[in-house]
């Protein structure tokens, strides 16, 4: 059964996708640290989630990407498809690289405004693996990069492995 991650697309100067999370309470006194050490972080618990839900086949949704998304390979390939191809603003060239994170290996493919999937061929299964997505020219003004990430926000986009 193929399963989906859904997460917003969001274009920066320079834009990537991840799951991101919160760190907990910074140091304080000696019961606050103990009391940090034996609570779990936000950003464990939204790993939780997002295993879980995997397990479960649903589609995970993550709001404003801030980094980039590390995932495991399940197989040979990965595809990474915009739900609507037509509401991307591609004015500043983006690319999709992959970069296989224990090697260095990095792959990349441009991204042509067009054509809706991109598919990356020959990942090792069971390897970790990182996605950005970014630009390859810089806009005109702040104005022209904001318009352009507003539009790019609600760009959906569905990794299928």
């Amino acid at each position: 059964m193929k399963k989906f991650l859904t997460v917003c697309l969001c274009v920066c100067l320079v834009c990537t996708v991840v799951a991101c999370g919160k760190k907990t309470q910074k140091e304080g006194n000696e019961d606050t640290t103990k009391k940090a050490a034996t609570e779990k972080t936000t950003e464990d618990q939204d790993l939780e989630k997002v295993t879980e839900l995997e397990k479960e086949g649903d589609q995970i949704t993550f709001g404003e990407i801030k980094s980039g998304l590390n995932f495991k390979a399940k197989g040979s390939k990965v595809t990474f498809r915009f739900e609507e191809i037509g509401q991307l603003d591609n004015s500043l060239k983006m690319v999709f690289s992959l970069t296989n994170t224990s090697s260095g290996e990095a792959k990349e493919i441009k991204i042509s405004g067009k054509k809706d999937a991109y598919t990356f061929k020959n990942l090792k299964k069971g390897e970790d693996y990182y996605l950005e997505v970014y630009p390859t020219e810089v806009a005109s003004s702040d104005a022209e990069l904001e318009k352009i990430e507003k539009k790019n926000s609600s760009c959906m986009l569905l990794i299928e492995q």
